[in-house]
């Protein structure tokens, strides 16, 4: 939901869940997400990896540790998604069909992958142009982040640490396009902005 409306309080609402799920059906030992929490079940807890019809609660995971890790930079999920991936590694190597969720993670980390900071208003025309060419573009490996210009919001340093380092040139909508953390130089113009989409 973030991704779609850049509405700042569902990527909170993210984070607090993801933590409530981390603390309540980590398997510490093994790792991997339990289905049900262990002291409220009867039955010894298990972990589901089958991507059938619906994906595993796993490979889901594994998918939004990355995005968060990507939007946040906090290293904690992209490390935990790793120790997912390994723990997938063997089912997905013996039945890569019967994986195909946990493939999208796979490939999401081998990318190439991309995060497209856009620094400016959300209602400004600036921002509406630069996003309207960032979504007629397919980018499954990309996370896209709206920083208000010169936010003093502390919501926003707390989830992006990163977002004082962006600021605008010229007082125009900016974008910084970043492959790994590492940034292009950053663009104020729309054309521009199509070649370094990948």
């Amino acid at each position: 939901m973030y991704q779609a409306t850049f509405d700042i309080s569902y990527l909170q609402t993210a984070l607090s869940l993801n933590q409530y799920f981390h603390e309540h059906f980590w398997d510490e030992a093994r790792k991997g997400f339990f289905l049900t929490e262990s002291a409220e079940s009867v039955f010894p807890p298990t972990k589901e990896w089958y991507d059938g019809a619906i994906p595993s609660a796993n490979s889901v995971a594994t998918l939004n540790l990355l995005r968060l890790g990507r939007l946040t930079t906090n290293t904690i999920f992209e490390d935990m998604a790793s120790s997912l991936l390994h723990c997938a590694a063997g089912h997905i190597l013996s039945n890569p069909l019967g994986y195909t969720y946990f493939l999208t993670c796979l490939d999401f980390v081998v990318g190439p992958s991309q995060e497209i900071i856009v620094v400016g208003g959300l209602k400004e025309k600036g921002t509406q142009e630069f996003l309207a060419q960032i979504r007629q573009s397919f980018l499954p490996r990309s996370i896209v982040i709206v920083l208000p210009p010169y936010s003093a919001e502390p919501e926003y340093h707390t989830i992006f640490p990163f977002s004082l380092q962006y600021m605008q040139l010229n007082k125009k909508t900016t974008v910084y396009v970043c492959s790994n953390y590492q940034c292009a130089q950053p663009i104020n113009q729309v054309e521009a902005l199509k070649k370094l989409l990948m």
